[in-house]
């Protein structure tokens, strides 16, 4: 597995979450991270994916999954917006997904953080959500 990061490098930044950290925390081997920057210009944070992935791609596609609430994708394969990740996905063994959106103080959506799995738990069962919410907000505080 290859850890990346992409818009913005954690360790430019000073903080100290990093992604590799909320993937610890939660047991998982993907973190997507997909928001807005100052200007409006969409930036992604990944950690799990290999060099050669669209990340553009899979990050747009996951902010999309979450643009209503949290969203639980139990089968990649099938799923019409992310089953052109599928199959270096499920070769990994990695075929369920969560996401939720991240809001800023006044409301706006900002952002949204997916986790993929390679446990049926995650997706059956359902993550902490709330967690996984904060650490997702947590992760772009200290980029801001």
């Amino acid at each position: 597995m290859c850890a990346s990061m992409i818009c913005p490098p954690v360790e430019k930044t000073g903080g100290q979450l990093k992604l590799s950290q909320i993937a610890d925390a939660l047991d998982v081997p993907v973190v997507i991270l997909a928001f807005q920057d100052g200007a409006g210009s969409p930036r992604h944070a990944m950690f799990g994916i290999e060099l050669g992935t669209d990340r553009d791609g899979l990050a747009a596609a996951s902010f999309a999954q979450c643009a209503k609430g949290a969203t639980v994708v139990p089968n990649i394969a099938v799923h019409p917006e992310l089953c052109l990740w599928s199959d270096a996905l499920i070769q990994r063994g990695l075929r369920f997904m969560v996401g939720v959106p991240l809001f800023n103080d006044t409301g706006a959506r900002t952002g949204s953080i997916s986790v993929i799995a390679t446990h049926k738990h995650v997706a059956a069962q359902g993550i902490q959500v709330h967690l996984l919410k904060e650490l997702g907000a947590a992760f772009l505080a200290q980029a801001a």
